[in-house]
C-alpha cells in the first residue's frame, strides 16, 4: 500500500509543474472548447491511462533502473539512442516554457517587465547549475506539492463560490484560442504531452523488487494517472466559470487567486516562483549532464549556451510557447505511447499462445 500511495504522489509530482499550476496548460487544450472541453479530459484519461499501464507494466517486467533500457528494447539500439536524445531535447523545450511562465509571473505579480524577469530566471538557474545543488532541490521538494494543493483550493472555491453559468460557456469559449480545432485531438494530444513528461519516471518504476511490489507500483501509476485527469477537471472546471477573463492574461490561476484577495495572489506568485525556478534547476540538469560531466568547461558551455537560446526563444511568449512546444512533445509522447501499448498486446498474445501450445 505504501508503494502504491508513494508511485501516486511521485507521478502527480512530476507532471504538475509550473505550467500546470499557472492553469494555461487547461486552457489552451481543454477550456477554449467550452462544454466539449469536458470530452477532451475524458479522451485524454483514457489514453493516457492505457500508455500509462503499458509502460507501467514494461518497466516492472524488465525490472528496468533508468528509461534507456525501454527505448532500446522497443525501438532497437540505434532508435532508442535516437529517441533517448529525442527526452533531452524535450526536457530542454519544457524548460524554455517554464522560463517564460517565470518571467510571465514577474510581469503580471510584480510590474518587472518580462525580458529583465525571463533574463533574472535564467541567470539565477545558470549559477544554480554551478553550485552543488541537490540540497536545494531537496529544500524545495514541498513546493510542488503545496502549488498543487493552494491551486486546486483556488479551483474549488471558484467553483462551490462562484456563479458559473454552464450555459453561456461555449459562447464565450475561444476555439480559435485552443491548441487545435479539435477537442477530442487535443485530449489525445495532451495525453501525449503527459506521457513524454513522465515517460523516464514509469518506464523505471521495475526498481521496486518483489511480485507484490511490481503490482503496487503499476496500480500507483493508474491511480495516479486518474489523480491528474480529476485535478485537469477541477482547474478546467474553475476557468470554464471566468474564460473571458482567462483569455485575457498568462497565468488564469494567479488572476483567480488575486481575485479572491490580492494578499492571496502574492503568495501564490511566490510560490510559483520558486516551483518555476525548482523545475527549471531539475530539468536543466538533466540535459546539460547528459551532455558533460558536472563541473567541467564543457558542462559549463552547454549550460550557458542552452540557457541563453532558450531565453531568446522565450520572446515568442509562454502562451504561444505551450501552443506550439507542447503540442509537438505531444505528437512524440503519443508515438511512445501507443508504441508501448502495441508492444504490451504484442507480448500478452505471445504469453496466450505460449500456454495454449
Amino acid at each position: 500500500m505504501r508503494t502504491t500511495i508513494k508511485v501516486m504522489f511521485a507521478l502527480i509530482g512530476v507532471i504538475v509543474g509550473a505550467s500546470f499550476s499557472t492553469g494555461q496548460e487547461a486552457l489552451k487544450f481543454f477550456s477554449n472548447h467550452g462544454m466539449d472541453s469536458y470530452i477532451g479530459i475524458f479522451v485524454s484519461s483514457i489514453v493516457f491511462i492505457l500508455s500509462a499501464l503499458a509502460i507501467a507494466e514494461f518497466g516492472t517486467r524488465y525490472q528496468s533502473e533508468d528509461h534507456e533500457k525501454s527505448m532500446k528494447v522497443i525501438y532497437g539500439f540505434k532508435f532508442g539512442a535516437f529517441f533517448d536524445l529525442l527526452l533531452s531535447l524535450i526536457y530542454y523545450c519544457i524548460v524554455i516554457v517554464v522560463v517564460a511562465g517565470g518571467g510571465s509571473t514577474l510581469r503580471e505579480s510584480f510590474g518587472v517587465p518580462t525580458w529583465l524577469g525571463t533574463l533574472l530566471i535564467v541567470i539565477v538557474v545558470f549559477i544554480s547549475l554551478q553550485l552543488p545543488f541537490n540540497k536545494i532541490l531537496t529544500a524545495l521538494g514541498f513546493i510542488t506539492p503545496l502549488l498543487t494543493m493552494m491551486v486546486v483550493g483556488i479551483a474549488l472555491f471558484q467553483i462551490f463560490g462562484g456563479d458559473i453559468d454552464f450555459s453561456t460557456v461555449d459562447q464565450t469559449a475561444q476555439p480559435e484560442n485552443a491548441s487545435s480545432g479539435s477537442a477530442i485531438w487535443d485530449g489525445i494530444n495532451y495525453a501525449g504531452f503527459t506521457i513524454a513528461t513522465a515517460f523516464a519516471f514509469m518506464a523505471t518504476i521495475g526498481s521496486y523488487e518483489g511480485k507484490e511490489g511490481k503490482l503496487q507500483s503499476i496500480i500507483g501509476v493508474i491511480l495516479g494517472a486518474i489523480s491528474l485527469m480529476v485535478l485537469l477537471a477541477i482547474i478546467n472546471t474553475s476557468i470554464l466559470a471566468e474564460l473571458e477573463m482567462a483569455n485575457s492574461v498568462d497565468l488564469p490561476m494567479l488572476q483567480l487567486a488575486k481575485d479572491i484577495h490580492p494578499t492571496f495572489g502574492l503568495i501564490i506568485s511566490v510560490i510559483m516562483l520558486l516551483a518555476i525556478y525548482n523545475t527549471a534547476l531539475g530539468l536543466s540538469f538533466a540535459y546539460t549532464v547528459r551532455f558533460g560531466e558536472f563541473g567541467t568547461m564543457k558542462y559549463k558551455l552547454i549550460g550557458a549556451i542552452s540557457l541563453l537560446v532558450g531565453y531568446g526563444l522565450s520572446f515568442i511568449g509562454f502562451v504561444d510557447l505551450i501552443g506550439i512546444v507542447y503540442k509537438y512533445i505531444g505528437i512524440v509522447g503519443l508515438f511512445f505511447g501507443l508504441s508501448h501499448i502495441f508492444y504490451f498486446m504484442l507480448y500478452h498474445t505471445y504469453l496466450k499462445k505460449r500456454k495454449k501450445a
